[in-house]
């Protein structure tokens, strides 16, 4: 019985794979979406938005904000006590900052 259970399963998602989804592809409104996601490449699998193509150009865009007015956003101090940029320093610098302190 459990075999069975196995088999029908495998049968199941074997048909929506092979022939649900192919069709379902097709259908206007999906269609619609996967252009939207094609023209403005956007790779839904993506698993971070920094992943996508296009994010590199929105963060050149907030990285000249920043230089125009650093103040205008909001920053994290470290324990070195300098600001945490993500982008420019590691994050092992603090550790060995703050190890060096403790001693």
């Amino acid at each position: 019985m459990r075999w069975l259970s196995l088999v029908l399963a495998l049968l199941g998602i074997t048909v929506i794979w092979t022939a649900v989804l192919p069709r379902l592809e097709s259908h206007p409104v999906v269609r619609s979406r996967i252009d939207h996601l094609e023209r403005h490449r956007i790779n839904p699998a993506a698993l971070f938005y920094t992943d996508l193509e296009p994010m590199s150009a929105w963060e050149a865009d907030v990285a000249a904000a920043r230089a125009r007015a650093p103040d205008a956003f909001w920053s994290v101090k470290r324990p070195s006590g300098r600001d945490f940029d993500a982008g420019r320093v590691s994050l092992d610098e603090d550790v060995d900052a703050g190890n060096q302190e403790q001693r």
